[in-house]
């Protein structure tokens, strides 16, 4: 396992957060596609649906932790 408290702190930062914005960029890569497919093949009104539903679970997970206490 690579000690990444020690050596270049730029070049530690960077092989750090690699992993999650490479998953950040498939996440966005299937919200387009999903959007484009949801709306050109299923209507204005399904992709309102899926735009509310998809709202309604980031805020049921992730929303809630950054509200103050």
């Amino acid at each position: 396992m690579k000690d990444l408290t020690k050596g270049n702190e730029p070049k530690t930062i960077i092989y750090f957060s690699l992993p999650i914005l490479i998953g950040n960029l498939f996440q966005q890569i299937y919200n387009i596609s999903d959007t484009t497919i949801v709306g050109n093949f299923l209507g204005k009104e399904s992709l309102v649906n899926d735009f509310y539903r998809k709202s309604y679970f980031y805020l049921k997970t992730r929303g809630f932790e950054l509200t103050p206490c």
